[in-house]
């Protein structure tokens, strides 16, 4: 440590000596050689002079002297540029053609595992590159509707499921789209279906027809004749009409080939349209997920259905929802939450919206024939030319609800809680008391509720 200390000490010395000694050089020059002084002021005046010339040389001049070093440096940064700019376009290149090889191998329909290992590659490619998310979205799309084999089609719906967990904004819409396109491809196997066995129009098609429509589609004579009340009149003409002249040439033994493939060909319309009903609700339920773990998703996400088909679906989240002109025969509402939505005109038959949550709900024109609103809450709701025949309304609650006595008619309405709202029960009461059935007999299998008790003892005592 202290020869690092005698070091340092010397050396500090040494500069402070060398400092000492060319001052000393420096003023002893200055002093003792006037001679010597002068020729160095001599020689910067001739530098400064001679640097000014240089500068009024010009800019071309200087360039020839000075622009191969400066040249040099600028050609080395343009190929370092044009390299990255060449590279970057290599490897896109080589992505997209990976990305359309898989496509083709996605085509391979007669190859399931070929199939199953190109839908794996498009979900890897589509989440992470951006540009190849519509591509690779539509085509597992479609490919899970045309699907036939188990296996394949099992590994599109996994392939399918992740691009709409990576975004299910955009994937809802495009379902929605998809939906209205496998909706009218329906209906026109359908129209050609009918034209095959004698009809020549909608209202002509006989019940044995019916029947096996029903039985093909796996869905009932009440939701195909919807489907078929949604379409537009001039689109169900022009089916109809595209159906008679592809079935009027047909021979005995034709006719015969064509029948049967109606036949399947309307099976797998139902089938296709099924499945992307099951997708719809899926992404629903994704979005209701997203929603309560604190994201927007659910706010952002645009819930309209127009002139869907969504027979059996299951919904969960559609507040401030429009459904409009749609089908939704039977669909699980269970538990569910439309608080401010609008349904207009559409049809909610035997739908299930036990327990739902109809907060400040608008139903226009809408039909709800054998739903099942059982401890549905309908505070605030408005309802305007609604059919509730049949309509399960055991424990629905009935608050500030804007609703006409008349649309109580056919359901079993001395099964609903009027506690909140008694003047709309002294209405009904007073509409349909006659129809009410032996008050013992309900009370004993407890099937009135007790709003409506307390009404009746309440009558009973001022009568008297």
């Amino acid at each position: 440590m202290r020869s690092i200390q005698a070091i340092w000490i010397s050396i500090i010395f040494l500069i402070l000596s060398f400092s000492f000694f060319s001052g000393l050089h420096a003023q002893t020059l200055s002093t003792a050689d006037p001679l010597t002084q002068a020729q160095i002021e001599n020689q910067r005046a001739q530098a400064t002079y001679y640097q000014r010339q240089a500068d009024k040389r010009g800019f071309w001049r200087n360039l020839r002297e000075y622009g191969g070093p400066v040249g040099a440096a600028v050609a080395a940064i343009v190929a370092i540029i044009s390299f990255s700019l060449n590279y970057r376009a290599t490897l896109r290149s080589r992505e997209d053609a990976r990305f359309y090889e898989a496509l083709n191998l996605f085509a391979e329909k007669a190859n399931p595992n070929v199939r199953s290992r190109a839908a794996g590659l498009l979900e890897q490619m589509a989440s992470t590159k951006r540009r190849y998310f519509e591509t690779a979205f539509d085509q597992l799309s479609v490919g899970l509707l045309g699907g036939r084999d188990d296996e394949a089609r099992n590994a599109v719906r996994t392939a399918f499921g992740r691009l709409v967990m990576m975004d299910p904004m955009p994937a809802l819409a495009k379902l929605e789209a998809i939906n209205r396109a496998l909706r009218d491809a329906l209906a026109e196997s359908f129209c050609r279906f009918c034209v095959m066995r004698g009809s020549m129009g909608v209202q002509q098609v006989s019940d044995e027809a019916w029947e096996e429509a029903e039985k093909v589609t796996s869905y009932d004579r009440k939701a195909l004749a919807a489907l078929l009340q949604i379409l537009p009149n001039d689109n169900l003409v022009a089916a109809l009409n595209a159906a008679t002249t592809a079935c009027r040439p047909m021979g005995q033994s034709d006719g015969g080939d064509y029948r049967a493939r109606t036949r399947l060909e309307l099976g797998e319309s139902a089938e296709r349209l099924r499945s992307n009903i099951k997708s719809i609700s899926e992404v629903l339920l994704l979005l209701e997920g997203k929603g309560t773990s604190g994201s927007s998703a659910r706010v952002k996400t645009p819930r309209s259905f127009s002139f869907a088909f969504l027979v059996g679906g299951k919904f969960r989240d559609l507040q401030e929802s429009k459904i409009c002109r749609s089908i939704l025969q039977e669909a699980d509402f269970s538990a569910a939450n439309l608080t401010r939505a609008e349904v207009l005109e559409s049809d909610l038959s035997r739908a299930n919206l036990g327990g739902a949550k109809l907060c400040q709900v608008k139903l226009s024109g809408t039909k709800l024939v054998g739903a099942i609103l059982r401890q549905a809450d309908l505070t605030g709701a408005k309802f305007e030319n609604v059919d509730l025949y049949g309509a399960d309304l055991t424990g629905t609650k009935f608050r500030s609800t804007v609703i006409a006595p008349a649309a109580f008619e056919h359901t079993e309405w001395w099964k609903a809680d009027f506690r909140q709202q008694r003047d709309l029960l002294r209405a009904v009461h007073s509409k349909y008391k006659k129809k009410l059935p032996d008050l013992e007999s309900l009370y004993v299998r407890d099937e009135i509720h007790q709003s409506v008790l307390d009404l009746i003892g309440k009558l009973t005592e001022e009568r008297l």
